[in-house]
């Protein structure tokens, strides 16, 4: 058995659960999803079982204290002191953040796996499967299949502007930061030099503040009236070219959508405390 701790907003569960489905697969063995992060939180939910996942499977309490270990007051305040308790010989922690680890694929026995692991090449012989499980499983609203059908009929960009928590939380502002305007104005230049046709599908949780800051952007089309963020990273993914925020909800959008001919514009700079953004997103994306 593998269990995968799954927290944070949906593109990080996407990523969690894309690197437990690709160990549990490697190693044959049944994942279960350890989600008791969102009962002692209201900042996020868990959103997975939205979608058409196959592994659907939770972890008991039972065995969370046998993989994991318990998770008591004590336990978080010696974290906290930087004076970490032992924990099970089957828990396995990310090593480091965005860095590829191949001896994952090589534990043996049942492992709880805590991390975002935030690399594609955990999974990227995935794609086909994994479009298939992030979708809505009860299918698209009749919104977002108008839109679809739009972006049919010409050449479509998704352009993703992250404000939300980035801007009112003040933890999350100091690590993240917002993407500047001059960056989307880079970002649209460069597609327009290869293609001046395209109509940019503007997607935020921010609209009011796009329409006034974002003008500049010509043929834009606000997305708004879909019913869930995984609506939206669907229609990001149905678009042909896609302008991503230094955000893992725009990245899923860009990765599970992208293309041979695709062009993916990221952000140089991912995270305030490590502004290198290459260590985010693969080396074929193009960087502003």
């Amino acid at each position: 058995m593998i269990i995968i701790r799954v927290n944070g907003g949906l593109g990080n569960q996407l990523f969690q659960y894309a690197f437990g489905r690709s160990v549990a697969k490697h190693k044959g063995m049944n994942l279960k999803l350890d989600v008791s992060f969102y009962a002692v939180q209201n900042l996020r939910k868990f959103e997975l079982d939205a979608l058409n996942i196959e592994e659907n499977n939770y972890a008991t309490l039972k065995e969370l204290k046998a993989y994991r270990g318990a998770e008591r007051l004590w336990f978080k305040v010696a974290r906290k002191l930087q004076r970490p308790l032992p924990r099970p010989e089957s828990y396995y922690a990310e090593k480091a953040s965005t860095v590829y680890d191949p001896g994952v694929f090589e534990i043996e026995g049942p492992t709880y796996f805590d991390g975002f692991w935030q690399n594609e090449r955990y999974f990227s012989g995935m794609k086909d499967q994994l479009r298939r499980e992030f979708f809505p499983r009860n299918g698209l609203g009749v919104v977002a299949k108008n839109y679809i059908e739009q972006m049919k009929e010409g050449h479509s960009v998704s352009v993703h502007v992250r404000r939300g928590d980035y801007v009112r939380d003040q933890k999350t502002n100091q690590v993240h930061g917002t993407c500047s305007i001059e960056y989307y104005r880079k970002a649209i230049e460069h597609i327009k030099s290869s293609d001046g046709r395209s109509n940019f599908y503007i997607f935020s949780d921010d609209l009011p503040w796009c329409r006034v800051n974002l003008d500049f952007i010509p043929n834009a089309i606000f997305v708004d009236g879909t019913e869930s963020a995984i609506e939206d990273v669907i229609l990001m993914s149905a678009c042909n070219d896609f302008i991503i925020a230094n955000s893992s909800f725009s990245w899923w959008g860009a990765w599970l959508g992208e293309g041979a001919s695709s062009k993916v514009i990221s952000p140089l700079h991912w995270v305030k405390s490590n502004p290198e953004g290459k260590k985010w997103v693969p080396e074929r994306w193009y960087q502003i």
